[in-house]
């Protein structure tokens, strides 16, 4: 009881006179995100992630000093995204990151974020068929079609495709470098692809630094404006429950089946990533026994014992 008196009197002073000490510390963290993003051992979209996530933890953990804080306050606040499980893991490894700190400057005994159970994440599993590839693409607009079919022959992600510049693409084929992993890879120029690049450019006849812009401007298309421009001609198409990033995994599937290193068109690090990433998607072809054989056994076994 005495400990959750002092407990009580200590949030109670935090509203009415807060402390620094909450921000400071993660405002280095966040410096320190920034540091490994810039030495190339964290990548945009995760630092994206994590600053977009910012205002709700400060906010979230405003009134307390690093000391007071439980376990419990933490399993709370993450259960206000238990509906948005990736968002909810990714703040908890913030906020573990936070406390780790703060652990180490002697601003709190031990570590409440340490040891809570992450949210279980829900795997894809969306295999865009061929049928419906063709469906959505009929439905698009010219700018659209040419994303899909880039995305598919390439299999890279959306971000990169859009990332695309005329200085990146070569008579050897397309040069990429991966924005999530900082991975680098050429996918050779072949005649369909050679193809793409060629009505890109018809299509856009005033040269911009980038392969797919909107006409008359120097940027690159926006993935939100590309992502909804393929929802419109999904809906129009009748095609459910698939988004753009589906490409890039259907383009992974097709090309293991057909014999493809998908980990090295993929740019993941390991084999086991990729087989992971593939196996979510792909559907077992297996024979069964034969029924015939085995009544024709059984008949010669029945003909010797008569």
């Amino acid at each position: 009881m005495a400990k959750e008196y002092h407990r009580s009197l200590a949030m109670v002073a935090a509203i009415e006179s807060p402390t620094p000490q909450w921000s400071e510390l993660v405002n280095q963290v966040y410096e320190r995100y920034e540091r490994r993003h810039a030495d190339g051992k964290l990548a945009l979209n995760t630092l994206k992630q994590y600053q977009s996530m910012r205002p709700r933890i400060e906010y979230g953990f405003s009134e307390f000093t690093p000391d007071i804080v439980r376990t419990s306050d933490i399993t709370q606040f993450l259960d206000l995204y238990e509906d948005t499980p990736n968002i909810a893991n990714r703040m908890l490894t913030v906020i573990k990151a936070i406390f780790e700190r703060a652990v180490r400057q002697g601003m709190a005994d031990i570590n409440p974020a340490f040891g809570i159970k992450r949210f279980e994440e829900k795997k894809r599993d969306r295999y865009l068929t061929d049928d419906e590839f063709k469906a959505i693409r009929s439905k698009a607009n010219p700018t659209i079609k040419l994303v899909m079919d880039m995305c598919y022959l390439t299999a890279q992600r959306i971000s990169d495709v859009l990332a695309i510049q005329h200085s990146d693409i070569t008579k050897e084929g397309i040069k990429f470098q991966q924005e999530k992993t900082g991975k680098r890879l050429l996918v050779q120029m072949e005649p369909e692809l050679e193809r793409i690049v060629a009505e890109a450019k018809q299509l856009h006849k005033v040269m911009c630094l980038y392969l797919f812009h909107p006409r008359g401007k120097n940027t690159p298309y926006s993935y939100r404006g590309i992502r909804d421009a393929y929802d419109r001609a999904r809906t129009k198409a009748g095609i459910e429950d698939t988004t753009i990033h589906d490409i890039r995994a259907k383009s992974l599937t097709d090309a293991k089946r057909a014999g493809i290193d998908a980990q090295v068109l993929a740019g993941h690090v390991s084999p086991a990533m990729t087989e992971r990433y593939i196996r979510l998607r792909e559907t077992d072809n297996v024979a069964g026994p034969s029924l015939r054989q085995l009544l024709d056994k059984r008949q010669k076994i029945d003909k010797k014992c008569k």
